[in-house]
């Protein structure tokens, strides 16, 4: 760069670009957990632990079961605890996988 009074615009331009793309990148990582979490119900062909396990989670990570939009849409990388329990049902309704 020849131009040093660039330098600090292309560092905020890199920023904006990177908090713009957060978003988007936090779409794709809680669509592959979820993929995760639907192969797991898959290969366990166990709901019901599922269920358990994510409750044990959400409780000792001390984490908002369902957290607000804002919140869920910019930090979030998971799917939250309400989604997976949901998940985990749906799951066991589509199997019919009896206890």
């Amino acid at each position: 760069m020849r131009n040093p009074e660039a330098v600090p615009l292309a560092l905020i331009t890199f920023v904006a670009l990177g908090l713009l793309a957060t978003p988007v990148f936090n779409v794709i990582t809680r669509h592959m957990e979820a993929e995760a979490d639907w192969v797991a119900f898959t290969l366990t062909r166990d709901p019901q632990d599922a269920e358990s396990l994510f409750k044990r989670f959400t409780y000792a990570a001390r984490a908002d079961p369902s957290p607000p939009a804002w919140s869920y849409v910019l930090m979030e990388t998971h799917p939250t605890g309400v989604q997976r329990i949901e998940m985990a049902r749906a799951w066991e309704a589509r199997e019919q996988v009896s206890p």
